[in-house]
């Protein structure tokens, strides 16, 4: 299975057990989705390492078949051979794993076969400089957007943007513009999904959610004014919504303070659109993808 699978899984859910009874679990609907001769076990064994999620370090076996619906039986084996193949390390003094070093060698080779990463990388560095902010790329990952590159500029930041983050895909505008870039059956397909996962609050999620595609059809970007976290306004931009295997986005993000509605809007917009657009000129031709005619 090739690494993107196993990083950028686009179809899967978030894992968590939270949902209502009668509601299949992450692992449940997994083996239902399951196509003849493909491995539950190895479907299984990924669910387990997606359960770790950022700044949680350590995880029991019954925490695992919480977030997983894996019956314990099956947690306990599926714990011991990723043990031993080095893609979980338990800590006797704490009864619980933690992820292994294997794991960062599976996002190293991700990470270093993505082209668009090189490319995009100096472009986001000069304009984090230029307009203070934290300029990042993200992919759809379920449902969420996770972050594969960021640029910081000077603006002290009240959240932790790092690579790894994963940030809501209903609830943010680089989000938005993940799924403003897909095409129709895509996205139907994860709005629905979303819908399922954000309900009672789609209806309000989904007109913002369509309130911002019209904003990238008129001016080729969106913007989120403290929405989603307090005093912290972004722009985002869709970008190389050509390369279908990968759905990314980019965005700019800064307290208000240091970019405001305005800023955002009559410069910083623009300027992460016209970014995308050149980053994009030089990715496309290394991917076999012809230019657009004009």
């Amino acid at each position: 299975m090739s690494n993107e699978l196993l990083y950028l899984n686009m179809a899967r859910p978030k894992l968590q057990r939270t949902v209502p009874a009668g509601v299949a679990t992450e692992s449940e609907a997994a083996d239902e989705e399951l196509e003849a001769g493909t491995s539950t076990a190895l479907a299984r064994g990924l669910a387990v390492l997606r359960a770790f999620r950022q700044g949680e370090v350590y995880l029991g076996n019954a925490e695992l078949a919480e977030r997983t619906g894996i019956p314990n039986s099956t947690i306990s084996r599926l714990t011991f051979t990723l043990q031993k193949l080095g893609y979980l390390h338990y800590i006797p003094s704490f009864g619980r794993y933690q992820l292994g070093s294997s794991v960062l060698d599976l996002g190293y080779g991700f990470l270093s076969n993505i082209r668009a990463i090189a490319a995009v990388r100096p472009l986001m560095t000069r304009l984090a400089a230029e307009s203070g902010g934290v300029v990042s790329l993200a992919a759809l990952d379920g449902q969420d957007m996770i972050y594969l590159e960021v640029a910081r500029g000077v603006a002290a930041m009240t959240r932790n943007i790092s690579v790894g983050l994963k940030i809501p895909v209903a609830r943010t505008s680089i989000g938005w513009c993940c799924l403003w870039g897909m095409d129709k059956d895509e996205r139907l397909r994860t709005m629905d999904a979303l819908e399922a996962a954000n309900s009672p609050a789609w209806p309000d999620l989904n007109r913002r959610i369509k309130r911002a595609w019209r904003q990238v059809d008129k001016d080729g970007f969106c913007i989120n004014i403290s929405e989603y976290a307090t005093s912290i306004n972004a722009v985002s931009v869709p970008f190389l919504t050509r390369m279908k295997r990968y759905h990314f986005a980019i965005n700019c993000t800064a307290p208000s303070a240091i970019l405001s509605k305005d800023a955002l809007v009559d410069r910083w917009g623009p300027a992460l659109r016209r970014m995308a657009e050149l980053a994009e000129q030089q990715i496309y031709p290394l991917e076999g993808i012809a230019q657009e005619s004009a």
